[in-house]
């Protein structure tokens, strides 16, 4: 199923990137970043791929408030939760997240490796009661110590 909304989100990305003339496609955010590259030679610099990080999670912010406001989180009106558009909205989001991912160089191998290995340290966490504020340093090293 990840493989599926991968590819369906890369085609629909792909589209915008040529639609707008934005210098990049899906392939390019691919493999290890190359500080010599440009993304017409196949690799992506560092400072794109942070451009196109910082791009989807500002973009997730502002879906995310667009969510929550078909949740009539104004407690003073009388307004209700409406489904429908919360569901689109979840969805807009699944949009962005999927695209942060592949930003990010991953896979869908990729992700559920890394989810995998990040519940196993949450779970931990709930275990001992610390939600990892244990220490900042011992918190740093549990996240060091997934790989990708």
């Amino acid at each position: 199923m990840l493989e599926r909304l991968f590819e369906m989100q890369r085609a629909l990305n792909d589209r915008i990137f040529d639609k707008h003339t934005l210098g990049v496609v899906s392939r390019d955010f691919d493999g290890a970043l190359d500080p010599n590259a440009h993304s017409a030679a196949g690799g992506m610099s560092s400072e794109t791929r942070q451009k196109w990080v910082l791009n989807y999670l500002r973009a997730l912010v502002h879906e995310a408030i667009e969510a929550e406001d078909a949740c009539a989180w104004k407690w003073w009106t009388r307004d209700r939760l409406d489904e429908q558009a919360l569901k689109v909205e979840v969805v807009d989001l699944w949009h962005l997240l999927i695209s942060l991912t592949i930003a990010a160089g991953m896979s869908p191998q990729d992700l559920l490796a890394v989810y995998e290995q990040k519940w196993r340290v949450n779970q931990a966490r709930q275990d001992r009661g610390d939600y990892g504020r244990g220490t900042k340093a011992a918190s740093d090293e549990e996240c060091r110590a997934i790989t990708t």
